[in-house]
């Protein structure tokens, strides 16, 4: 797996969509666009990439991360009719409001970043490996401010398992329980978008209106006394469609999945 650099400068295309594609990421963990990566042709489902906003505007920096999830292709470039570009699509596991919240640009200027062309005017190219790891350790630190905590951990399931903080309390004005986004994103894209109670899968019953569209179910309430907690997205959390979410909701514990399907049985 390679990691990428992709650009957005806002005066050279206007992401008329950001306002809406923010609250679906907050409402999904999960954004699914295409987007440009220069010439670029080698670069694969799998990918790691981090989206950087240029320009001459303050704030500047990075804001999005993500992984490729198709070949390259070209079309129609995105300013210019009589032009191509090489595109993507990229599942974003992370986007952060661009006008407040990103990994400022001067921190990248600072070493070990510094060996990266973050000036570069065209997106798609590779960032150095030796850079990576410190830049997703403190990418992670960042996200950590929005609610994303993923804790790397080893798995005999023979995939990568993140745990993820959740659960804290935090003022706003009043106390309410965090939860990770990137936590329901581990859920869904391990377990699927299908209902785990009563079988419904929204893309097949709506379309392209429906895919993607699921509830995530938290086995354990955060709202019990444990406060905050690490969330193993492949134990802790399962899939359900809105109305069985509710049913399990419909008492207090909540019922489990397991008793749920018994009632729909009998």
């Amino acid at each position: 797996m390679n990691t990428f650099l992709l650009t957005w400068n806002p005066k050279k295309w206007r992401w008329s969509t950001l306002n809406e594609d923010l609250n679906t990421f907050l409402a999904r963990g999960l954004l699914e666009m295409t987007w440009s990566c220069g010439n670029r042709k080698a670069i694969y489902p799998g990918d790691r990439v981090f989206l950087l906003k240029q320009g001459q505007e303050e704030p500047r920096g990075l804001f999005a991360s993500g992984y490729v999830t198709s070949a390259a292709r070209e079309g129609q470039h995105f300013t210019d009719p009589d032009r191509t570009a090489i595109y993507v699509d990229v599942d974003f596991d992370v986007l952060l409001d661009p006008s407040r919240d990103v990994f400022p640009r001067a921190r990248l200027d600072r070493r070990p970043f510094a060996a990266v062309n973050w000036s570069t005017q065209s997106g798609g190219i590779v960032i150095a490996p030796a850079v990576v790891p410190e830049l997703e350790s403190q990418w992670a630190e960042h996200v950590r401010l929005h609610g994303l905590n993923p804790i790397s951990l080893g798995s005999e399931r023979g995939m990568a398992i993140h745990l993820y903080a959740e659960g804290r309390r935090r003022t706003v004005p009043a106390s309410r329980l965090e939860r990770s986004a990137s936590a329901r994103r581990a859920c869904i894209l391990a377990q699927g978008c299908r209902c785990l109670v009563c079988d419904v899968d929204f893309g097949e019953r709506y379309g392209v209106m429906g895919r993607g569209y699921i509830h995530v179910h938290h086995q354990e309430t955060l709202a019990g006394p444990r406060g905050e907690r690490e969330t193993n997205p492949l134990d802790d959390l399962v899939p359900v469609c809105p109305n069985c979410h509710a049913m399990l909701h419909h008492e207090n514990p909540p019922l489990t999945v397991a008793e749920l399907r018994r009632r729909l049985r009998d």
